[in-house]
């Protein structure tokens, strides 16, 4: 409820920032999106019949990209930005950590059967704001690869085992593979290291208990591994041609979106008869996300921003983690819709390389 009513009153602290005429190339990709999140709710009502009210309530989490122009409106400096990652990181991992204490009467986040499963070999939560996880695991990886600290590392190699803890393969996945390829940017050396972890590996047989985390998620990969082998597509697969080619009911909901369902509207409780009949999640599959959300015009948009971002120079090193981070996000989002949980995360990062590239640009 407090995030209903904080939107509006943030829209009007930010709206002189909003129509100022100078903005950057970041500042516009980002009123692009919020531009959009506003037309998915119309379009929700004109293609769904669902509610203004509950069309904006479905799509709140989408309205916080307002919080890039109240970074910008304040213009807080990076060492308090820094500050501001260090306490929410922190905070998350002692709510998720007191969830593990309290198990099976955890106290935070989603606590319906739904959202709480041991079936990988841990209890899992969903605890909302678990983006700054891992914008703390690039952000220590950034600070060891700049001052090469043992603090560093430690803290780095804590969070990591706190992401596999998430008992999430896509997540641990694109984080090891975003770090791997900033290391290997770094030092050649790291590619040896790899390459005799990868022999060990290969030429040792290792005994990992199958009722272990680890156990769990080699398993589960080895069951869809084999369902694939034997012919049965990916489900994702499925999920996205099912998404992309039958769920939109007109032209106009292909082009600008049939924005988010809730739950109280019909067009929600189809979503949900969906969710109950073919078992198909468009929280599984991120870009098939937008589109239902915003459209083809959505998935331009986010995808030319992912463009420009990979060509947006960070000056300042000890910034790199926001890259980083970005990366991860717009990676992992094809196999999960993590933007859509990671807004303010995301638009955080955004505003330090905005801040960055305007410095610069005044130097130069």
């Amino acid at each position: 409820m407090l995030q209903f009513v904080s939107i509006p009153l943030l829209f009007v602290y930010v709206l002189s920032e909003i129509l100022s005429p100078h903005k950057t190339v970041i500042a516009r990709n980002v009123l692009y999106i919020f531009g959009l999140v506003v037309l998915s709710v119309v379009m929700s009502f004109i293609v769904w019949g669902q509610d203004i009210v509950l069309g904006y309530r479905a799509s709140a989490g989408f309205f916080s990209v307002l919080f890039f122009f109240f970074l910008k409106k304040a213009q807080f400096p990076e060492k308090d930005i820094n500050r501001f990652v260090i306490v929410y990181g922190v905070i998350w991992i002692f709510t998720w950590a007191v969830n593990m204490v309290m198990f099976p009467m955890p106290v935070f986040g989603l606590l319906d059967q739904e959202h709480i499963s041991e079936a990988r070999g841990v209890a899992r939560f969903f605890i909302q704001g678990d983006g700054f996880l891992y914008i703390l695991f690039f952000f220590f990886l950034n600070r060891w690869m700049n001052a090469n600290k043992k603090i560093y590392l430690a803290l780095f190699v804590g969070i990591f085992i706190v992401i596999v803890m998430q008992v999430t393969r896509q997540t641990i996945a694109f984080c090891s593979l975003v770090a791997l390829y900033y290391l290997l940017k770094k030092s050649r050396r790291i590619f040896i290291y790899l390459a005799v972890a990868a022999a060990i590996f290969l030429f040792i047989d290792f005994n990992i208990p199958k009722d272990s985390v680890i156990g769990k998620l080699v398993e589960l990969s080895q069951d869809q591994y084999r369902d694939n082998s034997y012919g049965d597509r990916n489900v994702r697969l499925d999920e996205y041609e099912y998404f992309f080619t039958r769920y939109s009911p007109n032209i106009a909901a292909v082009v600008f979106g049939n924005g988010l369902p809730h739950d109280d509207s019909r067009y929600g409780r189809m979503y949900t008869e969906l969710r109950n009949t073919m078992r198909y999640y468009y929280s599984d599959v991120g870009y098939a996300g937008i589109f239902i959300m915003m459209g083809i015009l959505g998935l331009v948009v986010f995808v030319r921003f992912a463009f420009v971002l990979g060509f947006v120079k960070v000056y300042d090193k000890n910034i790199l983690w926001t890259k980083m981070f970005l990366m991860y996000l717009f990676l992992c989002n094809t196999v999960s819709f993590v933007i859509s949980v990671s807004i303010i995360p995301m638009v955080t990062a955004l505003y330090l390389i905005d801040k960055n590239s305007a410095i610069e640009k005044k130097k130069g």
